[in-house]
């Protein structure tokens, strides 16, 4: 008898000692292929290719109930768990039949356990008592057929076997069965679903047992890297938030060893490392494969995802010296290590393998990727800071190197935009909501591909369509840039990407009619066919820069912009408060339809670029400011007398014209009660002509003229009045005396002044009338507030110039 001291005790009479191993590791090789305590294995749902599992990693229920699944899970760690005995005599002895065990979720580190409602969840190990976890295998749900519990001597009795032996679990406590219940979901791209749902029942279902797959020992070692490297991250990262809003001093971060953080790093990095290049190619090859399926497994559970939140979190802390701030000099000492490591790291588990590194292909990751790569820590440089991959991108990815095979050919598509551009720009006197209509006359197919016509809206603020890559945006037609929106009859088109519009995925034919319609006041662009409106639209998109319309064709396809006017017929529209497009003619333009990339007249060798973009702005009125301007009192006193001329003046030209004194206002009949004398005028119109004349003085000032007295010793040197016929007269009684100024002769510096002075009236009415809600149109429309005099003064018509002088 070996007892706890080191001597033995046996009597000198003879005897027979016979000497039998209780646990030898010659009992797994000759039961192979046996289920045994601490064992890492799969549960299938019987012969089927179903197994039990968590939801993926982040998801809401990840930890809230257990699944049965199929497909690409049968591979994935989350599928993994380890069969523990509950009492035990030796930690790897035999699984037999009727033994209580518990199952253990191998990346989580949580047990399997049942609640008081039948429902099946994953537990923490503080919390997994031994009546919610316990769970018993046998071989079957007949009482009469399971084995009676024995007390076995050493390892046991070899029992179960791997893909071989049905085993129904059995929840200790409450004598319940491990079962499922299906139920349909819907999940998007897919459909509707139907999946099952591990719970606890009474009797269950027939096919309730379960067969034993046994992981691959690379599988269950990554697994418990897994759940070890996940629990230091998470505390990690806890502590690295509570650092900023606890200090140092908080729980968490006294919880957390950054010496331990970088250990783990290192050996993640040697564990993800590649294999030497002077290895032979079989054993090379063997390790690659080993680490694609470690790299899939960390990915899997969402690894990569939580190795970049850890970097987000420690990135947030701008340099060592804000580190050391918060977290102390001796912490900080380790910045840059934890620093480099995690992008080793993070380059280390996606080296090589194409489905990890496709994640960076997404623009928000390729994005938050260069951001960080572009931080003051991850630079180096010579003399100058610059990426430590600026020469692999002059080596290899300059736009002169052809690096991609060339794998299918495309139609070459043209892009044709009218000089026709709308804006949104604050103060501005361009409309906002605009349609034009596109007839197509031609659609058929020349080569194996399908034609193609986009119709649609782009912006000069990078819409350059070519063929190939290279400088700006180039894109192949409109809506293959983020500066282009278009339809193709079936799908809107934006950044290259399609998205289906309409529920027919008919093409267009001849005949159709295609509207556009854009609104820049709510940032949207709608489409019609034939004047049914398109289901799916444009919202939200960037509205800096001016657009313009734009239709993009292949060979054999031909159409006809109509914009309205003398230019098309719109037929089904405008819709509501949309303006033809023609109306944003600037005047005196003519309207011309051009291609927006030109290859030029190739058979006489004449090869032309893209075609230049009009550089046209909205108009915006800026009057001259006076705000800071004070008349001196000399000059005030000028002003009453100034606007009693200037309503004398404007009287006998209305008189001129035509008009005449009426109670009531009617252009038609060109009646004004305004034609009174100036004394008797509303208190509202003296107040607008005294106003207009401080203004004209202080405007004056503004502009750097000086106005002074001159004092004359000639004799009768005041202003004549004007005589004027008794036609003049207005039934009211009123004849306009405005002042005989024909003796005055104005200089050229005068010229100029009096052209100032008339376009500063234009901009100080333009900028009125803009405040008021008008905008610029081909016609005058008082309904709508649309006027053709809101445009710059050079472009104004010769009698409103007139008027102002």
């Amino acid at each position: 008898h070996i007892g706890s001291g080191a001597s033995v005790i046996a009597s000198f009479q003879q005897t027979l000692w016979t000497v039998v191993p209780m646990s030898s590791g010659a009992v797994r090789q000759k039961t192979l292929g046996y289920v045994y305590g601490g064992d890492v294995v799969r549960l299938f749902h019987g012969h089927m290719d179903e197994c039990l599992a968590i939801p993926e990693a982040g998801s809401e229920n990840e930890f809230s109930c257990v699944m049965y699944e199929t497909g690409a899970v049968c591979s994935h760690a989350r599928s993994l768990w380890r069969l523990e005995h509950i009492r035990t005599k030796w930690a790897g002895a035999f699984m037999g039949w009727g033994q209580q065990c518990r199952i253990r979720h191998v990346t989580s580190g949580r047990y399997l356990a049942a609640v008081g409602d039948g429902s099946v969840v994953t537990v923490h190990r503080q919390k997994a008592d031994e009546a919610s976890t316990a769970f018993n295998l046998l071989m079957s749900k007949d009482e009469k057929k399971q084995s009676d519990a024995r007390e076995d001597e050493g390892m046991g009795h070899a029992d179960i076997k791997y893909g071989d032996s049905m085993v129904y679990l059995q929840h200790s406590a409450t004598g319940l069965w491990l079962s499922y219940q299906t139920f349909e979901t819907k999940k998007r791209g897919v459909g509707r679903v139907e999946e099952k749902k591990a719970i606890m029942l009474v009797e269950g279902h027939m096919d309730d047992g379960f067969t034993f797959s046994r992981a691959q020992e690379e599988e269950s070692r990554s697994a418990r890297v897994i759940r070890k490297c996940q629990s230091l991250f998470n505390r990690f990262t806890k502590a690295l938030d509570s650092l900023k809003t606890e200090g140092r001093t908080s729980p968490a971060w006294q919880r957390i060893s950054l010496s331990e953080v970088i250990k783990c790093l290192e050996d993640l990095i040697d564990y993800f490392a590649q294999p030497g290049e002077d290895e032979e190619h079989e054993e090379k090859q063997n390790k690659l494969k080993a680490l694609r399926n470690r790299q899939d497994l960390f990915q899997e559970e969402g690894m990569i995802a939580l190795i970049l939140e850890t970097i987000d979190k420690f990135s947030s802390y701008k340099s060592r010296r804000q580190f050391a701030h918060f977290a102390g000099e001796d912490a900080a000492n380790k910045w840059d290590d934890i620093s480099g490591y995690l992008y080793l790291l993070l380059a280390a588990m996606i080296r090589g393998n194409r489905a990890n590194c496709a994640q960076f292909a997404q623009s928000v990751r390729l994005d938050w990727l260069v951001n960080r790569l572009e931080s003051q820590q991850s630079s180096t440089g010579n003399d100058v800071a610059v990426r430590t991959n600026q020469n692999l991108i002059c080596d290899n990815l300059l736009p002169g190197r052809d690096l991609l095979l060339q794998t299918k050919l495309m139609d070459h598509v043209t892009s044709l935009r009218p000089n026709l551009y709308v804006g949104l720009l604050p103060g501005s006197a361009m409309y906002r909501k605009w349609y034009f209509e596109v007839m197509v006359i031609q659609y058929e197919a020349t080569t194996h591909l399908p034609p193609v016509l986009r119709v649609g809206w782009a912006s000069t603020l990078g819409f350059v369509p070519y063929p190939g890559g290279g400088e700006q945006w180039g894109a192949n037609g409109c809506g293959d840039s983020l500066y282009s929106f278009g339809f193709d009859g079936t799908n809107l088109w934006t950044g290259g990407k399609p998205k289906q519009a309409r529920i027919t995925n008919e093409p267009f034919k001849k005949g159709d009619l295609v509207g556009c319609a854009l609104d820049l006041t709510n940032s949207q662009i709608i489409f019609s066919v034939n004047g049914v409106k398109v289901a799916g639209f444009f919202k939200d998109f960037n509205t800096e820069g001016m657009f313009f319309p734009v239709v993009s064709m292949s060979a054999g396809v031909s159409c006809r912009f109509v914009f309205g006017s003398d230019h098309g017929r719109i037929k089904y529209g405008p819709p509501e408060e949309h303006a033809p497009i023609i109306e944003s003619l600037p005047p005196k333009e003519k309207l011309r339809i051009e291609p927006c990339f030109y290859f030029g007249e190739l058979s006489k060798s004449i090869i032309s670029g893209p075609t230049e973009i009009c550089e046209y702005q909205p108009f915006v009125p800026n009057p001259v400011s006076t705000s800071h301007i004070q008349l001196p009192a000399y000059i005030e006193n000028v002003r009453d007398k100034l606007a009693e001329n200037l309503h004398e003046t404007w009287a006998m030209n209305k008189i001129d014209q035509g008009w005449s004194y009426g109670e009531a206002r009617d252009p038609e009949r060109r009646i004004n009660p305004s034609l009174n004398a100036f004394e008797k005028l509303s208190l509202a119109e003296k107040k607008y002509i005294i106003t207009v004349a401080f203004e004209t003085l202080r405007t004056l000032l503004a502009l750097g003229y000086h106005i002074s007295v001159i004092h004359t010793e000639e004799p009768n040197n005041r202003l004549k009045m004007l005589k004027l016929g008794n036609n003049y007269i207005q039934s009211n009684g009123y004849k306009p005396n405005p002042m005989d100024l024909t003796a005055i002769s104005l200089s050229e510096k005068m010229q100029e002044l009096v052209d100032l002075l008339a376009e500063n009236t234009h901009n100080v009415w333009a900028k009125d009338r803009i405040k008021h809600g008008w905008t610029y149109g081909l016609f005058e429309d008082m309904a709508h507030k649309r006027t053709p005099h809101l445009v710059p003064y050079n472009k104004v018509d010769e009698h409103i110039k007139k008027a102002n002088r």
